[in-house]
C-alpha cells in the first residue's frame, strides 16, 4: 500500500480541487507539502470496526455515498488555529472518483443539486460556529434502489468543534442527529454492507455503530484541506488506516467519571486524581469502554513477541518481534504499558510508557 502520488497529479489537484467559498488555489504551495499532508491524514485515521472485511472497498464494485459530508467536507476545527485560509478543500466524493471508484451517480447528483441549494454556514460570530450541518433525508424507496445498484453503502458524518465550541450533549453534537441516524439505519436494512465514516474534531458517541449492525466504522477526524483524499486512500486500500486512539470511547456518556460537572463555567474539576483518562477506565471501569485507548485496526494482522528488556542509564529498553500474520502488506504500532510497584499511593493498573510502529511489513515478513 501506498500513500504516494505523481507530481503531476498532485499539480493538477491545486486547480481542480473541490474549493470552499472565497478560497483561491495557491501556487506558492508546494506538491510535497500535499503529499505530506495526505499522507499524514491517513495515518492518523483509525479504523475501529472492519467486520469480514468490509474495507477496503473492492476496485471493481460500485459504492453508494450518503450524508452531505461527503461534499461538505469538515477539514479543521474551530477557533483561533482553525480560522485559516485552506488553498483548497478536498472531498470525498470527488476524490473516490478521481481514484476511478463506481459511485453511484444517482444519489451523487441528489446531493450535489441538495449541497448546493442547501449551502453549509460556517458561522460569523465567535464561539457561535455550527457543530454539524442539517443532513438530507431520503425516502425510502430512493435508498432501496440505490441498493439495487451497489451492495456497500459509505455514510458520512461530520462534526465540527474547537476553541470555545466543543460537543454538547444533544442530537447533531455528541449523538446523531435523528436524521443521521436515520439514513445509517436505512443504509443497514437495505445495503448488503455499510461503512461509516466518522469526519470529527472531537469524540462523539459511537455506540450506535454496534448498535445498528454497522460494518466497518472509520474515524477520520479533521485531515485538513487533503482530508477528502487520504480518506479515499484509506477506503480503497491506496493507504492504511494506521491511528490508535488517544482517547477512551466509553459506552455511554455517562461513564465518564467527569460527566457530572464537564462544562462548569467556573472551575475544572479533576476529581479524577491520577487517573485521568484511560487510566481510570483501566482501573476502575473496564467494561464501561467501547473503543480503548490506543485502539486501532490495520488491513492485516499481526503477531507481537516480547524479546526481553534491558536497563538503560535513562529507562529500559524493550525488545518485541512484529510478524504480518495475515494477507497484505501492513504496518502495525507497539505499545509498551508499565505497572508501577504498590506502595501508600493509588496507581493506575497500568500506564503507557512508549509506542513505536513498524515499518511495512509483506505477509509473513518480521
Amino acid at each position: 500500500m501506498t500513500t504516494d502520488a505523481t507530481a503531476s497529479s498532485e499539480e493538477a489537484l491545486l486547480s481542480q480541487s473541490s474549493t470552499r467559498s472565497g478560497d483561491v488555489a495557491d501556487s506558492r504551495l508546494s506538491p510535497q507539502l500535499a503529499r505530506a499532508v495526505r499522507a499524514l491524514a491517513a495515518r492518523g485515521a483509525v479504523l475501529l470496526r472492519n467486520e469480514d472485511q468490509t474495507l477496503p472497498l473492492q476496485a471493481s464494485e460500485p459504492v453508494a455515498l450518503l450524508g452531505r459530508v461527503q461534499k461538505d467536507w469538515i477539514a479543521v476545527g474551530y477557533g483561533s488555529g482553525g480560522d485559516v485560509n485552506a488553498p483548497y478543500v478536498t472531498n470525498l466524493l470527488d476524490c473516490l472518483r478521481e481514484q476511478g471508484v463506481a459511485v453511484d451517480s444517482e444519489l451523487a447528483a441528489l446531493y450535489e443539486q441538495w449541497c448546493q441549494a442547501n449551502p453549509v454556514d460556517p458561522g460569523t460570530e465567535w464561539g457561535k460556529w455550527p457543530l454539524s450541518f442539517p443532513e438530507m433525508e431520503l425516502a425510502d424507496d430512493v435508498v432501496a434502489a440505490a441498493a439495487q445498484r451497489a451492495r456497500t453503502a459509505v455514510v458520512v458524518i461530520g462534526r465540527a468543534a474547537g476553541e470555545d465550541r466543543e460537543s454538547v450533549l444533544e442530537p447533531g453534537s455528541y449523538y446523531l442527529q435523528d436524521a443521521e441516524r436515520r439514513l445509517l439505519e436505512q443504509a443497514v436494512r437495505s445495503f448488503e454492507r455499510t461503512v461509516a465514516v466518522v469526519v470529527t474534531g472531537n469524540v462523539m458517541d459511537l455506540a450506535w455503530a454496534e448498535e445498528l449492525g454497522v460494518d466497518a466504522l472509520l474515524l477520520a477526524w479533521c485531515g485538513g484541506m487533503e482530508g477528502g483524499r487520504a480518506i479515499a486512500d484509506v477506503l480503497t486500500g491506496a493507504a492504511e488506516p494506521g491511528g490508535r486512539l488517544t482517547d477512551t470511547i466509553a459506552r455511554t456518556y455517562e461513564d465518564y467519571p467527569s460527566a457530572g460537572h464537564f462544562g462548569d463555567p467556573e472551575a475544572n474539576e479533576y476529581t479524577e486524581d491520577v487517573f485521568v483518562g484511560y487510566r481510570y477506565f483501566e482501573t476502575f471501569a473496564p467494561e464501561a469502554v467501547l473503543y480503548p485507548f490506543g485502539f486501532g485496526l490495520g488491513y492485516s494482522q499481526h503477531e507481537i513477541t516480547g524479546e526481553g528488556v534491558e536497563l538503560t542509564e535513562d529507562g529500559a529498553c524493550v525488545a518485541v518481534t512484529a510478524v504480518n500474520t495475515g494477507d497484505l502488506p501492513s504496518s502495525t504500532v507497539v505499545q509498551v504499558y508499565v505497572a508501577k510497584p504498590g506502595g501508600g499511593l493509588s496507581q493506575p493498573v497500568r500506564e503507557l510508557a512508549g509506542f513505536g510502529r513498524t515499518e511495512q511489513l509483506a505477509p509473513g515478513e518480521g
